[in-house]
């Protein structure tokens, strides 16, 4: 982590040709991913050059996200696969459930005293179910084509990715935010997690995998950036 001009800045080391600077929502994180050749002193450099511009994106981001803050009621709109669907909150005797109607509602079945913090972590449940439904057909599918066996398959919010991956144990974690954004971006992060079990890095060997696999992977890894 690096302090530049009062801003934390965390930086990531990878086999890469330029630095690359992002702000990460929701909080606007400062991630630095940089050459292994970069110094911090070239690093502190380049963003502290870019500090204007840096405030600027984070104000957005915060205006954007204070208008934009979920409080799980009636008629508010969430997103799955990309797609916008109507949140409808009944409440039950029952137990708590979670539908999807033909109509593009999700129905979040909750009891009367459930709070605001309940209903989030129900919706974080359904999101994570649907994950699970939709990487079965895919894990079997992409270790088939790919020739590498993964022993674990795990869901997990993550601020500043959308996978991750233990080589050495063949575990792959992905983020729980995926479930918000098309379905082409689940594939995408798998193989590119998958690939990792061949080449660690990002270099033109990573590469020229995703290339081999997944021939559209440019696309949704810039889709992905922008969020």
């Amino acid at each position: 982590m690096l302090q530049v001009a009062g801003l934390e800045v965390a930086v990531t080391r990878k086999t890469m040709k330029n630095i690359r600077l992002r702000i990460v929502p929701p909080h606007g994180d400062i991630l630095v991913s940089a050459p292994h050749r970069v110094s911090n002193r070239e690093i502190a450099s380049m963003v502290a050059e870019r500090v204007g511009w840096i405030n600027r994106e984070r104000a957005e981001l915060m205006r954007l996200s204070k208008s934009h803050i979920p409080h799980y009621e009636t008629g508010e709109t969430h997103r799955l696969w990309g797609e916008e669907y109507c949140l409808q909150v009944v409440t039950t005797q029952g137990r708590r459930h979670t539908t999807l109607d033909t109509e593009r509602n999700i129905k979040l079945y909750v009891q009367a005293d459930d709070d605001m913090h309940q209903r989030a972590h129900q919706l974080d449940e359904f999101y994570r179910h649907q994950l699970k439904l939709a990487l079965e057909p895919l894990a079997v599918a992409w270790q088939k084509k790919t020739e590498k066996k993964v022993s674990f398959f795990g869901f997990k919010r993550m601020k500043t990715r959308w996978g991750s991956c233990n080589i050495t144990r063949a575990r792959i974690w992905l983020n729980v935010e995926l479930a918000r954004h098309p379905l082409p971006c689940l594939e995408y992060v798998l193989v590119h997690e998958l690939v990792h079990l061949y080449e660690p890095g990002h270099g033109a060997r990573f590469q020229a995998l995703m290339d081999h696999y997944l021939p559209s992977w440019r696309e949704w890894h810039s889709y992905l950036n922008r969020k």
